[in-house]
């Protein structure tokens, strides 16, 4: 008697409930599923944007202290929301691979050098003419003019979007043979370089020959002695130890490695509006930042590679004039490939 008590009180109890619930379900104040699968503690994960940047140089460079440094500002404007995972010296890709692993979305940010797309991209050709930018501010200038829109869409045809130019600063001249200082001096030099026929074709017409190689295996061709010479930056010159494999460095100034920040476009224009303003922000201080480290580090750079013993030569006036008279066909070769306003902007500053 006891049993069927409690179990019509329990019917008298559930009756209520159960309809309660039925009209909540009903009216929409639950959701059934929702309150199965909600997991407080994975709530806003859904809001954390990460993204793999690649790159292939030393983090001690201006590069890859400015890779750090956009990191940081990303997540420090982002409130923590944009994380950007860096992975330098190549860990991800080289040189050589790393363009289309972001076609294919393997990575969503790089920053190559644009003299290894040079032969794909045929306008930044003229990044890669000796001489033609007489420093970064006047580098800068044009990058930030219709010419550097023009040079900035050149890879859209590919499904990539160029964000912005990062720079490393200009070229210098290193060899274990002899000091360079005239074009005759470039005879019988063997050149790791990039993946680039302006480059080849202006070391040519100084009278060198030409290894291409991605630019982590420069120093075991140096110190094997595969190649003699090369060219690249104070900053990569100084961080990769090329210096102790090679006797002479001349401060020539006579070219321009910059590295254009690439995302696939498809990926980038899945990102919010304010995503996309947050990354750009982060990217231009970054890149300020970038170009306060080169003029520290090229100081510094220069006055402990002095005391390793490496002689350190500056061209003249008259060394520079011929170097440009020696390159100057190749500014014809590359115009004629221009679009127009490329075009007249290399007839206009070809070597006189």
């Amino acid at each position: 008697m006891r049993l069927r008590t409690l179990a019509t009180g329990a019917a008298f109890v559930l009756v209520p409930l159960t309809l309660t619930v039925f009209l909540l379900i009903f009216l929409g104040r639950i959701d059934p599923a929702g309150a199965l699968d909600r997991d407080p503690e994975q709530e806003g994960l859904e809001a954390i944007l990460t993204l793999r940047m690649s790159h292939v140089v030393a983090e001690n460079t201006p590069k890859g202290q400015a890779a750090r440094y956009f990191a940081r500002r990303a997540a420090e404007l982002s409130g923590g929301r944009i994380r950007v995972e860096v992975f330098p010296n190549g860990a991800l890709f080289s040189d050589i691979s790393e363009l289309d692993a972001l076609r294919r979305g393997d990575v969503d940010l790089i920053a190559p050098a644009a003299s290894n797309w040079t032969d794909r991209y045929i306008e930044w050709q003229v990044l890669d003419l000796p001489f033609i930018f007489r420093d970064l501010d006047d580098l800068n200038a044009v990058l930030n003019g219709p010419l550097g829109t023009l040079l900035k869409e050149a890879p859209e045809r590919d499904g990539l979007r160029t964000l912005l130019f990062w720079h490393s600063g200009l070229k210098q001249i290193t060899t274990n043979v002899r000091p360079v200082l005239l074009p005759e001096d470039f005879r019988g030099l063997v050149f790791r370089r990039m993946q680039s026929s302006t480059i080849a074709r202006y070391l040519e017409l100084l009278g060198a020959r030409t290894v291409p190689a991605p630019f982590n295996q420069t120093f075991p061709l140096l110190e094997k002695g595969m190649v003699n010479s090369e060219e690249n930056t104070l900053t990569n010159i100084y961080s990769k130890k090329f210096y102790t494999v090679q006797t002479d460095l001349t401060l020539s100034d006579h070219g321009y490695l910059g590295y254009p920040v690439l995302v696939n476009d498809a990926f980038w224009r899945r990102l919010s509006p304010d995503d996309r303003a947050i990354l750009l922000k982060a990217l231009e201080e970054a890149g300020a930042y970038e170009l306060r480290l080169i003029r520290e580090l090229e100081a510094r750079a220069l006055k402990e590679m002095a005391a390793s013993g490496l002689r350190i030569h500056r061209l003249t006036a008259d060394e520079r004039t011929a170097w440009e008279q020696a390159v100057a066909p190749l500014y014809d070769e590359v115009a004629v490939r221009m679009p127009p306003p490329l075009r007249a902007f290399v007839e206009a500053r070809k070597p006189r």
